[in-house]
């Protein structure tokens, strides 16, 4: 049960007049403390328009950050934060591993990705960034320069791990810029070259 101010002793009613001098009267909390308060994770959440549960957008962030840390990936986190480009999990058609919306300016990465690690994740941040660095329609040298960039940012950060789908792209862009056009065109046969 709380003791109202009647039953405080001296010491605790002096150490209360204190405190009360370093709070100023109507002091609020920020948005920051609140969102500490509530179990909300804080920091770089502000930088960075990510949208989800705690957890989702906790695993988006770290992602994103480690897109930053890597020297291949940092010009295409400044831009997604630079657009504002909101980014997150959600439902997508068959096969496809992550989008760039540029009419909603959103970044969606397929819901089954959660449990992806952050450098997984990363890496198709990296090509999905390269079309918000990028702003004009899809062409087949765009996606080049979207695979590649997801190519660098894994051959960067991966270290030991593996992924089915980025070691994928990592050899394709390793044959050449010529060889890989080829295997784009064939994954996007209705893109205009340029």
């Amino acid at each position: 049960m709380p003791r109202d101010w009647h039953e405080l002793d001296e010491e605790e009613l002096r150490e209360l007049e204190e405190a009360e001098g370093e709070i100023s009267r109507g002091w609020q909390p920020s948005p920051e403390t609140i969102q500490a308060i509530e179990g909300e994770p804080v920091g770089p959440l502000q930088d960075y328009a990510v949208v989800g549960d705690a957890g989702e957008r906790g695993k988006l962030v770290e992602s994103l950050q480690r897109l930053e840390t890597s020297d291949a990936g940092q010009l295409t986190a400044e831009a997604i934060q630079e657009h504002s480009t909101i980014i997150r999990f959600g439902s997508m058609e068959q096969g496809a591993i992550a989008q760039f919306d540029s009419e909603t300016n959103e970044i969606t990465v397929n819901e089954g990705l959660k449990d992806a690690s952050s450098n997984v994740l990363a890496a198709h941040l990296a090509h999905e960034g390269t079309h918000v660095q990028w702003d004009q329609p899809d062409s087949i040298d765009q996606e080049y320069h979207a695979f590649k960039a997801q190519a660098e940012v894994w051959n960067q950060l991966k270290v030991d791990e593996t992924d089915r789908q980025c070691d994928r792209v990592a050899e394709m862009i390793a044959r050449g810029e010529k060889e890989a056009k080829e295997a784009i065109r064939r994954l996007y046969p209705d893109l205009p070259e340029y």
